[in-house]
Parts: C-alpha cells; sequence; structure tokens
C-alpha cells in the first residue's frame, strides 16, 4: 500500500478515532523504558506559546482534546513520560519542553508535548524522550552522518546527548530499573528548512536528490551506533512557510522518498504537517517557518508523529497496544 495513503489515514485516525485518556497514568507498567530520540532544527525544539494549550483547554472546538493537558488552573505532567533536553533540562512531560523552558506559562511546547503524551496513552512501559535540536542547521552541513562524509557537529553532539542520557539513566532518574532497562525505539526527524534554501540541493535532478541520500544514511548510522538495528524513524515533512511553492513541494517529495524504497518501507513513516497548518491570528506568535509560533499546530504533529510511530509499532511482532 501506499506508504502517504497509509499515513493520511493515520492522521485521520487522530481526529476521528484515538481520544486523549482524561488521565494520564500514575504507575507505567513493567518493561524495557521505550526510548525515542527527538532530533532536528528550530521546529523539533519547539517554538509554540505553552499559553496556547490552555487557550485550545478553553476554546469549544477543541477542548476534549486540550483540558487533559490541564490539571485545574495548572499544566498536566505525565509520570509516566521522561524527557531529557540536555544536561540541565530533565524531568516528567508537561508544557515548556520547547525553544523556551518553563512551566510559567512563558516556556514553549514543540513537537514532544503531542508525541510524548500519545506515546504515553498507547505503551504500558515508561517512555522516554531524548531530545536535541539546533535551530538554522542543516543535515548536509552540521547534522551530517558519518556514511555520508561526516559526521559533523550537530550529528556528534546528538549522538553524544544521547549516550550520556542513556549511560547515567539511573542518576537522573532514580526511579529507573536497571533490571529492566531500556529499549531505542525509534527516531523522530523534524529538520528540513536549511536544506530546502539550499541552492545546490535544488539543483539537482532530482530536485533535492542528495537530501534523500543523506537521510537514509542517517538512520542507518544510528542504528550502528546505538545497536539497535530494527530502530524505526518517523519524518515529519516540510509543511510551514509557502506550503505550495514548488521549492516545498519537491523537499516533500524527496523527505517521503525514502519511506518508499524497499529497505525502509516497513520500518519508516514520512508524516504530512501541512494538514496542521493554522491561520487563527489568536495563536500566531512566530515567523511563518515556525508554523506561526501555534502550541496547537506543534502538538498536533508531535500526536501525528505518535500515531504514525505506533503504526511502524503494530507491524513488529513483540509489540502489542495499551489496554486503557
Amino acid at each position: 500500500m501506499n506508504r502517504v495513503v497509509v499515513t493520511i489515514s493515520c492522521l485521520i485516525a487522530l481526529f476521528c478515532t484515538i481520544e486523549t485518556s482524561t488521565h494520564a497514568k500514575e504507575v507505567p507498567g513493567k518493561g524495557p523504558v521505550k526510548v525515542f530520540i527527538m532530533a532536528g532544527q528550530s521546529n523539533m525544539e519547539g517554538h509554540g506559546k505553552s499559553i496556547h494549550i490552555k487557550m485550545a483547554a478553553e476554546d469549544e472546538k477543541t477542548r476534549a482534546e486540550f483540558s487533559p493537558l490541564l490539571n485545574g488552573e495548572d499544566y498536566a505532567v505525565r509520570k509516566d513520560v521522561w524527557i531529557t533536553w540536555g544536561s540541565k533540562r530533565q524531568g516528567e512531560l508537561s508544557i515548556g519542553w520547547g525553544a523556551e523552558y518553563g512551566r510559567d506559562g512563558k516556556g514553549k511546547v514543540g513537537t514532544e508535548l503531542g508525541f510524548g503524551w500519545q506515546m504515553g496513552e498507547l505503551l504500558d512501559e515508561q517512555v522516554l524522550l531524548i531530545k536535541w535540536a539546533a535551530g538554522g542547521h542543516s543535515l548536509k552541513k552540521n547534522f551530517l552522518p558519518p556514511s555520508a562524509g561526516g559526521p559533523l557537529e550537530s550529528y556528534t553532539l546528538m549522538v553524544d546527548e544521547v549516550h550520556r542520557v542513556l549511560d547515567n539513566l539511573k542518576t537522573i532518574y532514580p526511579d529507573y530499573d536497571e533490571k529492566l532497562g531500556y529499549e531505542i525505539v525509534g527516531l523522530v526527524w523534524f529538520q528540513a528548512w536549511n536544506d530546502l534554501c539550499d541552492g545546490s540541493q535544488w539543483k539537482e535532478k532530482p530536485h533535492y536528490k542528495s537530501y534523500n541520500e543523506r537521510q537514509a544514511a542517517l538512520l542507518r548510522d544510528l542504528r550502528k551506533e546505538f545497536k539497535a538495528p530494527e530502530m524505526l524513524m518517523v519524518i515529519g515533512e516540510l509543511g510551514a512557510g509557502s506550503p505550495t511553492h514548488q521549492k516545498h513541494v519537491a523537499f516533500r517529495e524527496t523527505q517521503r522518498a525514502m519511506t518508499l524504497t524497499d529497505e525502509f518501507e516497513n520500518t519508516t513513516r514520512s508524516v504530512p504537517t501541512l494538514p496542521f497548518w493554522d491561520i487563527d491570528p489568536r495563536f500566531r506568535s512566530n515567523q511563518d517557518f515556525h508554523y506561526r509560533g501555534n502550541g496547537k499546530t506543534y502538538y498536533f504533529i508531535g500526536k501525528a508523529m505518535a500515531l504514525a510511530m505506533s503504526e511502524l509499532l503494530q507491524t513488529q511482532a513483540s509489540w502489542t497496544p495499551s489496554e486503557r
């Protein structure tokens, strides 16, 4: 089946068939911690305003989706989803894990909120999100993996951060059960803008051909680095800025191309983000290439990524969905 069709069906399920639980579980089930690496550039950092989550919870049209993210006048916290972003940012999932940190309403949100919240619902085990992102960094010049001519700085820093967290899990999270261990499940990759703007990649035939090759090398190299040969990958397609421009259309096609190959068709998915483009002026706080700084948009993109990841997980014989 065409993988784009599958992913769009996943997005339909996002709004029509999967409901967010009104109460996050307090105690995760037994089993290895499920680890997800979340990496990319500024849209993975996350530039949505945290206050948008509360605004969406107060809006009749979106109340059912967003009210579970609140706890009275405060924001809810998922104890079953751990998150780290650098040595000074580690804790439990809530708002405020975006480009600016804080749960005082001044912090920002990115895709980690929707992704982590949904994975917490779908998995019985403890979830860990290891986030590493850097605004303005390209796959060609910063995240370049070893087998494509690197490693360059951002790739190395990302890998070092994942190793740091996994090597110190008991110190960072005292509740971590070393006997149960952890499993690196997947990579969530949300990076595009700087490569899109690279004129030399646009001139390639087909357009951006080398980006597709580097994206595939990234997954192969991370699987090798972390000894996780079955690591899954979800790619957030470019959907901000000028969504109908020919360069944007061509770039989305090259992002998607990897998921359609025999090598990766069963272990990768590409998630369209255009369906979440929102022009409501109440939720604008940033530029178009940051999805207008819309916290709702970042949440929905993250949730769609989680649903794509769960679709991949269902193809793995060892996984069964939570009964909650």
